[in-house]
């Protein structure tokens, strides 16, 4: 019941929301975000917002079309780069630019299945 209270509330939120310390299971972006817990399966970036990803993404990260993101945690899975606008400075099993634009990775990060 917690994780659905947390994801309606990240669904009503209009402003940028800053998430502590939370579990939440598969779910989307909708608003500007920055994620500092724990996504437990796979996260989606909708178009047009700005998500900084400081926490764990256990899943698959999803970036649509015009959606802004900059990853500084751990996505255990593949960033899925739809289109968007993706920096990856921190860790993630696998890079897919499927879209229009290409995912821009620093030299520190640590990217498993290259």
């Amino acid at each position: 019941m917690r994780f659905f209270y947390a994801f309606l509330i990240l669904l009503l939120y209009s402003k940028q929301m800053e998430i502590i310390d939370h579990k939440l299971p598969s779910t989307t972006f909708i608003h500007d975000t920055t994620l500092n817990g724990i996504v437990e399966g796979d996260l989606t970036a909708s178009e047009g917002i700005h998500a900084v990803i400081n926490g764990i993404v256990t899943g698959d990260l999803i970036i649509r079309a015009g959606s802004y993101v900059d990853i500084n945690g751990i996505v255990n899975g593949s960033v899925i780069n739809e289109g968007g606008h993706v920096k990856v400075y921190g860790m993630a099993g696998y890079i897919r630019d499927i879209g229009s634009t290409q995912t821009l990775v620093d030299s520190a990060a640590i990217i498993r299945f290259a």
